[in-house]
Parts: C-alpha cells; sequence; structure tokens
C-alpha cells in the first residue's frame, strides 16, 4: 500500500489525540451536537488546544458539511471564525488575489 509518509509521525500523533477524544466522537456518532460552539469547546478541550486554533474549527466545518449533507440540524453561530489555512492565505496575498490587502 502506497502512502504520503512525509511527516508520518506527526500524523500519527494527531491520531494517537484523537482516540483520547472518545466523548466528542461518541457524541458526533450520536448527533449530540446541535450547536457547534458545544463542538468547538469540547474538542479543544480534549486536544488542549484553544478553540480558535485551525484544527478544531475545521473539524467543526467537516462537521458542519456532513451534518448537511445527512439532513441534520445543525446550528452555526456567526461567531466562529472561519479556519485560516496560512500558506493559502499568503499565497492569495502575494498573488494579489485579495484587493486592498498590500503584499
Amino acid at each position: 500500500m502506497r502512502y504520503n509518509n512525509i511527516l508520518l509521525q506527526q500524523k500519527l500523533d494527531r491520531l494517537r489525540k484523537v482516540f483520547r477524544c472518545k466523548e466528542v466522537i461518541n457524541g458526533i456518532i450520536e448527533h449530540r451536537y446541535d450547536d457547534l460552539r458545544d463542538l468547538v469547546y469540547d474538542t479543544s478541550r480534549c486536544l488542549k488546544t484553544q478553540p480558535h486554533s485551525k484544527t478544531v474549527l475545521f473539524a467543526a466545518k467537516i462537521y458542519y458539511y456532513i451534518s448537511k449533507y445527512l439532513k441534520i440540524p445543525c446550528n452555526v453561530p456567526r461567531e466562529l471564525p472561519i479556519p485560516v489555512d496560512v500558506r493559502v492565505a499568503k499565497m492569495s496575498i502575494l498573488s494579489g488575489l485579495l484587493e486592498g490587502v498590500n503584499a
């Protein structure tokens, strides 16, 4: 089997962290997160990181997409920030794709 083994140890460490979040995983499976604030809070607490970290917000975004696809109601509060990938943001700015932003 072929797979991308770049930063493999880092990826394995992330998976180990996720497996410690059994309560969050069970909540997702049982559709207990009808408000993304709860999922963001529980995930950040489990991963011992900030609620506005990219990893936590990206997980919430993916949960929202899955919920929408499955037609499961899910509240998306406006105060939740949009996850930003630093590399994509930097390239967007440097390429001139964003109006009113100077590199």
